[in-house]
Parts: C-alpha cells; structure tokens; sequence
C-alpha cells in the first residue's frame, strides 16, 4: 500500500503515520521516489541494515522531510518489489523476467537479504528456465556457491558454442578460470566420446569396413 504526500512524492509500502518515530524510515530512490518502511524490518532482514543501525547516526532529517532520509541509489523498477519481499507480500516472482529476478537477487546480496537470496534460489533454477540463459546462470550459481545448480547446468551448456564472442567477452569474464574450465573439459570428453562411437565398428559397420 502507499500514498501520495502533499509534495507530490509517492510514498511505500507503509503509511507514515503508521510508524512511530523512531522506526519510520524514508528511503529514497535513484528517482527521487520515497519510500516509507519500517526500520525495524530492515533491521530483522538485512545484515546491511543491521550493521547501519549499530553506528552513529548522521543527521538525516530535513525542513521537507522530518523523518530520516536516506538515499539507497536503487531504481524504481526494482525497489517497490524488493520491499514488498521484505515485508513478506506474496508476489508471483516466477512470472518475472530473468534480468529482473537476477537484479531482486543482486540487490538482496548488497543489503545482505540473505533469505531473500535463498528463496529466489529455487524460482531462478527452475526447469523451464534453464534453456533460457544457461551460462548467465551458471555464473549466477558460481558466483554464489551453489555448486549443485551449477553442475547441473553443465549439460545444457553443452549446446553453447563458449568460443561464441557473446560469451567470451561477456558472461565468461565474470567466471573464475577454475569454473569455466570444467565447461570446456567437459565439451572435450564428449567430442571424445563422440569421435571413439563414429569410428567404432560395432555402431558404424558400414562406415567403418
């Protein structure tokens, strides 16, 4: 839910005068939009936020905004959804696009939203996603340490041609050597593979007289 304040800014997911004092927070986004949340839930679901409460704090009111402001350089287009996760509204992530669950899962790694990571982990590998963009969530999986999702992804990439400037130069890049080398082992023991059944006798009799 939100509401529009007399300046004309929209205002999210929770009412203002909903909060006491001391747990309203304004956040603003890239666009200038404001966002009132509760600090007591940024503190119970982001370790960012957590660390950030612990210190000294600046003075972050303003003459246009008596409660605290704080900027988080985050876009519209990703912050509505992120804070509804936060407050644990049921949105249907897995209509979403791919670019925008892996920025949801990128944000939620700033703010170290660790269960917000955890619960994309399933709706990002799910089947019918995988042939979609294999190598960006290969490197997803790597990057995160989840090594189970990561091999499993292995065989759709069998059909990627890794040489491909698209991947080379870009998704590749963000690969440590350690992980893109097994891509390429494991493309070369089915070439292998490949190469010992066509000169087999026993598979290819006419070809192999």
């Amino acid at each position: 839910m939100g509401y529009k304040s007399s300046e004309g800014h929209t205002n999210h997911p929770t009412p203002l005068d909903s909060l006491t004092p001391l747990r309203a927070m304004i956040l603003s986004s890239l666009e200038g939009t404001l966002y009132n949340v509760d600090s007591d839930i940024l503190r119970s679901t982001c370790g960012l936020f957590t660390t950030m409460f612990t210190l000294p704090q600046p003075l972050l009111h303003t003459i246009e905004f008596p409660d605290p402001t704080l900027c988080v350089y985050e876009s519209d287009s990703i912050l509505p959804t992120f804070l509804s996760l936060l407050y644990g509204h049921h949105i249907s992530i897995e209509s979403y696009s791919l670019d925008h669950i892996i920025q949801l899962v990128s944000l939620a790694e700033k703010w170290d939203a660790l269960s917000i990571v955890e619960n994309m982990k399933p709706i990002l590998f799910a089947p019918e996603r995988r042939g979609v963009d294999p190598l960006r969530l290969y490197a997803l999986a790597r990057h995160f340490g989840w090594d189970r999702e990561a091999r499993e992804l292995s065989l759709p990439l069998l059909a990627l041609n890794l040489h491909d400037p698209r991947y080379r130069d870009s998704i590749l890049g963000t690969i440590s050597s350690k992980h893109v080398k097994p891509l390429f082992d494991l493309r070369q023991r089915r070439i292998n593979i490949f190469g010992r059944m066509l000169d087999s006798p026993e598979r290819f009799i006419s070809g192999n007289r």
